[in-house]
């Protein structure tokens, strides 16, 4: 049955009610985590969103939530099946908020491919990405985990996408993220690309022309 006004009042009372302290939330999202307990994590997502907005969530929430566990999975004081359970929750609100978006018409919209190299699966920050260009206005092409780079340059040139964003977490199909962003920048000489995680430490204190770190939402709409 749909709710009433008052009801509505009283829920959104009820989400608005409890601290909003960013460590509080993080440690009811553990608790929840271990509870694998899908309606408690809504609810502290839901309150956050009503107080500070999806974009601030994920940067403020999320993100350093994710690090946590990840130091907790080091640790062996989490399994990787409630990582799982999490990043799935995460993973899903992105993805229907980017669907939720309006499509892009605007005369100042770009075409931004986004993709993971081979070896990467961490597409989190990629989907928060995604999000954040669609928002700005700009036609996205979500090429997502582990993608082939002879695949993702023919997507690009057929596409003839304006930026191309890509990071990695983990491993990268070169000794050294350097030389993968070398073979970026020499081959999409015309294009501005935008790399995060452990390229973007990779990028700092060298020459490219074309190759640019990228961090946060805000570093992230300065370059589209």
């Amino acid at each position: 049955a749909a709710m009433t006004g008052a009801e509505i009042a009283r829920e959104v009372a009820l989400l608005t009610r409890e601290t909003t302290d960013t460590d509080t939330q993080l440690d009811s999202l553990v608790v929840a985590m271990t509870d694998f307990n899908e309606k408690a994590v809504n609810e502290i997502l839901m309150r956050s969103i009503i107080n500070s907005g999806f974009e601030e969530t994920y940067e403020r929430i999320v993100f350093p939530f994710q690090r946590r566990v990840g130091v907790m999975w080091q640790t062996g004081s989490v399994d990787i099946g409630a990582e799982h359970f999490m990043s799935n929750i995460f993973r899903k609100r992105l993805i229907v908020a980017t669907d939720s978006l309006p499509s892009p018409d605007g005369p100042e919209k770009k075409r931004v491919l986004l993709f993971l190299p081979e070896s990467e699966w961490h597409e989190m920050g990629l989907l928060f990405f995604a999000f954040i260009a669609r928002k700005e206005g700009h036609e996205t092409l979500y090429l997502g985990q582990a993608t082939p780079f002879n695949a993702m340059a023919d997507v690009a040139a057929r596409w003839n996408a304006d930026i191309i964003i890509t990071g990695s977490l983990t491993g990268l199909p070169y000794d050294r993220p350097e030389d993968y962003i070398k073979r970026l920048s020499a081959v999409f000489s015309n294009k501005k690309i935008l790399v995060a995680g452990a390229m973007a430490s990779a990028v700092k204190g060298k020459t490219f022309t074309n190759v640019f770190a990228v961090n946060s939402a805000a570093e992230l709409k300065k370059h589209l």
